[in-house]
């Protein structure tokens, strides 16, 4: 069995130094032709990043800003005068939407999609990195979930304590480094492309 596998694996190899440089030659005539194809594909990979990335960031935020904001509406129905600091608390899980809009107006804008360009769009490697970028950016918006049950529990605890608003905007800010991680790698994985 295992001779069976080392031969198979050999005419595999052989077959490919004799195929290989047989399709590279015949590529050149149409180099052009599938650049051409590489740099479409790569602006639509492009677009749908910039759509994942910004719908899943969205969404997550939505939900997060309804748990956040069902909890504040409790407090203020009682108090009205902790309206401000139930805000700011309400408004933490946002953010995770912003880094998705802000993951999607960079992606769009290094393809040429909306000024700026400059990206080798014939590189097969920036269209994969764009669907990447959005994935890294869209998933690590989930932490906005648990930042949104951390800001409600600080929004619970306004009527008994006002000034517990600030120690709970620092705890509900933990989950949120995630999403900020994920923004980095995103921002880091554009610039090794040439996106940015």
């Amino acid at each position: 069995m295992k001779k069976r596998l080392v031969a198979m694996g050999a005419f595999f190899f052989l077959m490919a130094l004799v195929l290989i440089p047989g399709f590279v030659l015949a590529e050149d005539g149409q180099a052009q032709e599938d650049d051409e194809d590489t740099e479409s594909k790569n602006k639509q990979y492009v677009a749908v990043g910039a759509v994942i990335a910004m719908s899943m960031a969205g969404i997550i935020s939505a939900i997060a800003l309804g748990l956040t904001g069902s909890a504040a509406v409790g407090v203020i129905s009682e108090k009205e005068e902790l309206f401000g600091k139930a805000l700011i608390l309400q408004v933490l899980p946002m953010t995770q939407g912003i880094y998705g809009l802000v993951a999607a107006i960079l992606l769009l804008r290094g393809a040429g999609f909306v000024g700026g360009g400059g990206a080798d769009l014939t590189d097969d490697t920036v269209g994969i990195v764009a669907l990447t970028v959005s994935l890294v950016v869209g998933l690590t918006a989930v932490s906005a979930i648990p930042q949104a049950q951390t800001s409600s529990a600080g929004i619970s605890a306004l009527p008994r304590n006002p000034g517990s608003s600030g120690k709970s905007i620092i705890l509900a800010a933990m989950p949120e480094t995630m999403a900020v991680f994920g923004l980095l790698i995103g921002i880091l994985l554009m610039k090794g492309v040439g996106l940015l």
